[in-house]
Formats: structure tokens, C-alpha cells, sequence
């Protein structure tokens, strides 16, 4: 077992003055709301296109109400239609494309 340090992608772009992305792509393997709920103030004044691979139905909604609060338009990356809360087939994965709302 190793010790891994998490900073939050607020506290590695506010605190410690890591450049401002345009991009993102979460692909983080189940934590992905968690990655999202620590980015709220990145969401609010950088506005970055976010790529996201959600791994389960309830991670998939965490997901896609956090970014709508945010006025995130979210689509289904391989459909390119709006991305629902509740989708009809679930296959464990699905995969995102948020852009900045106005």
C-alpha cells in the first residue's frame, strides 16, 4: 500500500496557481462526482469543456445535476443527444460532454 495525496482541482488551480484548463477529461474510475463536487469554483469562473466517463446509474445523475447546476449543456458523447438523468439502457459506463452554458 502507498500514500496518495488529493487536492482538489479547485485547490490545485486557486491555491496553488496550477494553469486554468480549457479541457478536461474525468476519467477517474467511480469518483468522478467526487472529482466534479471538488471543482465548483473551476466550474463557475473557468468553464473548461469536461469529457467524463461515468461508471454507474447513480454517479452518472450526481454527475450530470452538478454540471446543469452550473448551466453545463451535457450530451451524451456517442449519441450527441442530451444527456438524461435517467437513461433508458445503462451498461455501467457511460460517457460525457459538457460545454459551458450561457
Amino acid at each position: 500500500m502507498i500514500d496518495v495525496k488529493i487536492f482538489s482541482l479547485d485547490y490545485l488551480v486557486f491555491e496553488l496557481d496550477y494553469p486554468e484548463p480549457d479541457i478536461l477529461k474525468i476519467d477517474v474510475e467511480g469518483n468522478e462526482s467526487r472529482v466534479v463536487t471538488g471543482m465548483t469554483r473551476m466550474l463557475k469562473e473557468c468553464r473548461p469543456v469536461i469529457l467524463c466517463e461515468t461508471h454507474s446509474l447513480i454517479l452518472h445523475r450526481e454527475v450530470l445535476e452538478n454540471l446543469k447546476k452550473h448551466s453545463y449543456l451535457v450530451n451524451d458523447l456517442k449519441s450527441g443527444r442530451p444527456a438524461v438523468a435517467t437513461p433508458e439502457i445503462f451498461s455501467g459506463r457511460r460517457y460525457l460532454i459538457a460545454t459551458p452554458g450561457h
